[in-house]
């Protein structure tokens, strides 16, 4: 079990300056951390959480060595995005051939992997309750370019694959002058949801580490509200 970590957040909102603790940050210890587990870490241009690592030794107080993760494509489109080095976070994933030292903080989550019976590969898929970054208007045609000037949506998972073979998810929009805290965006008082094939995960961007915060309502904020981790936000809507 992750140990919880406190840190006082001040967030502001219209006229209101307010502070609390969660139990959610980027301070890990080597008591966090186990060998065999898979966590994603920040990396690349965006730095975001977008590339998988298996934890193989916890080597100092502050540092972890890993061997990355890599994607196993099956589809076109998918094998296509592996060639031209857009990342990949949902399908299957093998133990790449390189291993690091990494500092704790590069650290994003811990992901929930399932392993295959002969442990060559992982499926990582995004997992009910979780929020993610979905690509705007993606389709299996999309390419580099695509990539590059893309816009992401939030959503939050409503269901697993493990369920049926697609995954339902709910539109989240900004709540109005809140930019890290995020709820259901309706049209005419109903929820937008719609369903993702597996075939269309390679539409999602990466998962965003998001809470809840107990008592929010006093501030016009709806309880309902996630509010998610700055850094992992998509680089558009960050802060």
């Amino acid at each position: 079990m992750l140990k919880k970590k406190f840190l006082v957040m001040t967030i502001l909102v219209p006229g209101i300056t307010y502070s609390w603790h969660k139990s959610f940050c980027h301070s890990w210890s080597s008591n966090d951390f186990a060998t065999g587990q898979v966590w994603a870490v920040y990396n690349g241009k965006a730095f975001l959480p977008r590339q998988y690592t298996r934890i193989d030794d916890i080597i100092t107080e502050s540092q972890v060595c890993v061997t990355f993760l890599e994607p196993l494509p099956i589809l076109d489109h998918e094998i296509d995005w592996k060639k031209e080095n857009i990342p990949i976070v949902c399908g299957k994933f093998k133990v790449s051939g390189i291993s690091v030292n990494l500092e704790m903080s590069q650290f994003s989550y811990l992901v929930y992997s399932v392993k295959s019976n002969d442990e060559q590969f992982y499926r990582i898929y995004p997992v009910k309750g979780e929020i993610w970054a979905l690509y705007k208007n993606w389709n299996s045609k999309w390419k580099r370019s695509d990539y590059e000037n893309c816009q992401c949506q939030v959503v939050q998972i409503l269901s697993d694959l493990r369920e049926r073979e697609e995954i339902t998810i709910a539109r989240l929009e900004e709540v109005k002058g809140c930019l890290t805290f995020f709820h259901w965006k309706q049209f005419d008082g109903f929820d937008l949801t719609h369903t993702v094939s597996e075939s269309a995960m390679i539409g999602f961007s990466h998962r965003i580490p998001a809470f809840r915060v107990p008592g929010i309502g006093r501030y016009g904020i709806p309880e309902s509200s996630w509010h998610l981790e700055p850094i992992a936000l998509p680089p558009k809507q960050r802060i």
